[in-house]
């Protein structure tokens, strides 16, 4: 969604009857280059295993085509990896269709980012409004986004909203498309709720803020935004007396109850002195997506590792509790 909100700023409000071709050009949120550098990350560690491995022109050619034409590099691995998936059937996890999306939107093919996206949602009951957003992003991006796509893009908004009520991206792309069909008074209390929540940079919220005004809206001031500091989540992991006593490595982290099992933020310390307080960040997040804070309720767990790896051994101390982002940030865990 980065550069959507940039658009947004300098475009969208300059040209209310282009709004569908800002839409193409993703919004400005602070999102940490550690989500590209994942996928690439894995997809590049997918290309070294089908094609490295093996000393066939074929390979080779493949190889040769990834470093003169990275776009095309990126069609082929996101094949590649779609076919992969394809033997799985229906054994297909969350996870994986997730990073299939994002692998088809680092491709810029947004139509078959969408179907990756919308399989996704269909596993988790269309009830995890990250990945509902996603979708509809990936929709309202696609070439000649419009009919049926753009009602199915408003649908899961629609859905996300009912999860989320104050999700950022779900109230953007909302308050955006009330923009395009002239609605704007519709669109002020989701621009509102943008603003509020401290996800876009200085001059994007300005301007934004500037338009919410003009249409009669009474946006927060920018003052009132919160600093980067109070967009952390404060955690504070103490041990009984024979978790003090072992030494490895501290994992904490956060997750989504009721979303894929795999945590969006998590920070590691090592042999830390119980009690010990940790600050998770939007820097902290392990994939782009929104700010940390905009979520209404998250599992906070933390583990000690006698292995090193965020999984641990069985019987290493564990705990695990709730934190409530948008309006409670703290949470207390205790290992045992």
């Amino acid at each position: 969604m980065t550069t959507f909100l940039i658009a947004l700023g300098i475009g969208l409000f300059a040209a209310i009857p282009v709004a569908f071709v800002l839409l193409r050009q993703r919004p400005g949120l602070r999102v940490p280059v550690v989500a590209l550098v994942a996928v690439v990350a894995v997809v590049g560690a997918w290309s070294w295993w089908q094609y490295g491995t093996s000393d066939n022109a074929a390979s080779a050619d493949r190889l040769a085509q990834h470093a003169e034409n990275p776009g095309a590099g990126m069609n082929d691995l996101a094949a590649s990896y779609e076919a992969r998936l394809a033997e799985a059937g229906d054994d297909v996890t969350v996870d994986q269709l997730v990073l299939l999306g994002r692998t088809h939107e680092a491709a810029r093919d947004y139509g078959k980012a969408a179907e990756a996206y919308a399989r996704a949602n269909a596993k988790t009951d269309y009830g995890h409004a990250d990945l509902l957003v996603a979708e509809a992003e990936a929709r309202l991006n696609a070439p000649h986004a419009g009919g049926s796509g753009v009602e199915t893009a408003s649908e899961r908004l629609e859905q996300a909203l009912a999860a989320e009520p104050q999700h950022p991206g779900a109230n953007y792309y909302t308050g955006a498309m009330a923009v395009q069909a002239g609605e704007f008074e519709r669109a002020i209390p989701h621009f509102e709720i943008v603003l509020a929540s401290g996800i876009l940079e200085p001059d994007a919220a300005e301007l934004l803020r500037q338009r919410i005004v003009e249409w009669g809206g009474s946006p927060p001031e920018a003052g009132s935004q919160p600093v980067a500091d109070d967009g952390a989540l404060v955690i504070t992991v103490d041990a009984g007396a024979e978790a003090r006593d072992i030494s490895g490595l501290l994992f904490v982290f956060v997750r989504r109850p009721d979303g894929p099992p795999m945590p969006i933020a998590a920070k590691r310390m090592v042999n830390p002195t119980f009690p010990v307080e940790v600050r998770l960040t939007d820097d902290d997040r392990l994939m782009g997506g929104e700010s940390l804070r905009s979520y209404q309720r998250l599992t906070v767990g933390a583990r000690l590792s006698t292995s090193g790896q965020p999984g641990g051994n069985a019987g290493d101390p564990y705990a695990e509790g709730e934190i409530l982002p948008a309006s409670e940030p703290v949470a207390a865990l205790r290992l045992r």
